[in-house]
């Protein structure tokens, strides 16, 4: 078994479908995604990617290797064949591990991630990584140190620190900071144009209204790669499209899900 943590929701006998969290994240920020397929009749899992959430720290953050864990996760969970649905790096992932194994992939869904990344996502991801810290003595000076960043994403990484368990008791990140510092900020750089342009499969890719991350002519470049998928705008939504409008999110990838012959 792999020390990947996992969650499912529904029936293992109804289609399944597994959740890629993005950077940073895990697969708590897609529970209420995760809740809502599965009870539109998948079976429904999201996993924390490595060096997130609950998984363990690796020395290999590689798109390759991220990709091999979607498999791992199917086999662990006796899954043939399965949906995936993946937010920013996790979409990323998703068209990884679709150019891997095509066969064991009935559908693609990429919310908000292109094929390249933008500069000024890249810009804004490294406006947020860098300067953290390792540590936090209190969850005050936490709190002061991210002042800067807007209200959401300020709850988003404070969710992210633990205390230790012995003294001086400091407040650490779960996720790997080191790893994402030096492998993950390259690994989402990697061109996936080739792999994009050879996926078969029913594909979804969807951008936020709002994004600074996916603009409308990336979709319609991808459009143009690849006959077999198709592009649609979150209404009202930036990068985090699920917690900017959830509701047209969860409604936009079930019925793209339920669209999707066997």
């Amino acid at each position: 078994m792999s020390a990947l943590y996992t969650l499912a929701k529904g029936d293992p006998q109804n289609p399944p479908v597994l959740c890629l969290h993005g950077l940073l994240g895990s697969a708590r920020n897609l529970f209420r995604v995760v809740e809502t397929l599965a009870g539109a009749g998948f079976y429904a899992l999201a996993y924390d990617q490595r060096g997130h959430g609950h998984s363990p720290h690796a020395d290999d953050y590689s798109l390759q290797s991220l990709a091999h864990d979607v498999f791992t996760i199917m086999d662990e969970n006796k899954i043939a064949r399965a949906h995936l649905v993946g937010h920013s790096l996790g979409a990323r992932v998703s068209l990884a591990a679709t150019g891997l194994y095509p066969d064991r992939v009935q559908s693609l869904t990429m919310l908000d991630s292109g094929i390249s990344i933008e500069p000024a996502h890249l810009k804004n991801l490294h406006e947020i990584i860098d300067p953290l810290a390792d540590s936090y003595t209190s969850r005050a000076v936490a709190e002061s140190a991210l002042a800067a960043h807007t209200t959401v994403m300020r709850q988003f990484l404070l969710a992210n620190l633990r205390a230790q368990p012995e003294p001086p008791f400091t407040l650490r990140w779960v996720f790997d900071l080191a790893g994402i510092r030096d492998e993950l900020l390259k690994t989402i750089q990697t061109d996936q144009t080739e792999t994009w342009k050879k996926v078969s499969c029913p594909t979804l890719v969807a951008r936020g209204q709002r994004s600074d991350s996916m603009q409308a002519k990336d979709v319609e470049h991808m459009l143009a790669l690849n006959p077999h998928a198709q592009g649609a705008v979150i209404a009202n939504a930036g990068h985090w499209v699920h917690v900017d409008n959830f509701q047209g999110t969860v409604e936009l990838v079930t019925q793209f899900l339920k669209s999707v012959k066997k």
